[in-house]
């Protein structure tokens, strides 16, 4: 068993969920928090280049954190983080403030070598991909604290995220999964970012239904 560091474990860089008039969909938070709990998440960061953070302003920052923060209360254990750099200063100090007073924390890492990485001490990761490849990626992160061979699991989030790699960039393409794949609503994202084309939505679909 591997000695754990306190924000150990496998987290998602959590898209964020917009209503078509580009609002927040704040109904959609308990859910999406719910849904990556489930999935074995130890917890997610909020407004990373996944989430879209530069695209925000602080307020809408801010109400999302909060929000998050409430549908935190119903499970227990799963850890929040969020993204607060801004270009500025000013702006960042104080979104850095009322992260850290909401209880929030920071982590980085990686996907596709996460094995390599715990092999090397690393206390786990925080990727884009987990907000579809979680289950496998928890897999990964039990069976190296188990002191187990994860080799299979790990080949499984590469063939996976080779897919994703094909469909940059991961926002769109990430939205798109949750909604096809796990009935989320068809959340869109922030310009510059455009939505993804029909016909590549339906090649990326076909692509991970012959995983």
């Amino acid at each position: 068993m591997m000695t754990q560091h306190p924000l150990a474990g496998v987290y998602a860089a959590a898209v964020t969920p917009l209503k078509h008039d580009s609002t927040l969909d704040l109904d959609s938070v308990p859910a999406l928090l719910n849904f990556f709990a489930s999935r074995g998440c130890h917890g997610i960061v909020l407004f990373g280049t996944t989430g879209e953070g530069p695209s925000f302003s602080p307020t809408e920052r801010e109400t999302l954190m909060r929000a998050a923060c409430e549908a935190r209360e119903q499970l227990p254990g799963f850890r929040l983080l969020a993204g607060t750099g801004t270009p500025s200063l000013s702006e960042t100090i104080e979104l850095t403030r009322l992260a850290f007073d909401l209880g929030y924390a920071v982590l980085s890492g990686t996907d596709s070598y996460l094995q390599m990485a715990m092999e090397n001490k690393a206390a786990g990761c925080i990727t884009a991909p987990a907000n579809i490849l979680s289950p496998d990626l928890r897999q990964v992160w039990d069976l190296m604290n188990e002191g187990k061979d994860a080799m299979e699991a790990q080949a499984r989030v590469i063939q996976q995220r080779d897919i994703l790699d094909k469909y940059p960039p991961f926002p769109p393409t990430l939205k798109v999964l949750l909604h096809r794949f796990h009935g989320f609503p068809r959340w869109s994202v922030k310009p510059p970012l455009v939505e993804m084309m029909p016909e590549m939505e339906e090649k990326l679909v076909g692509e991970f239904e012959s995983v």
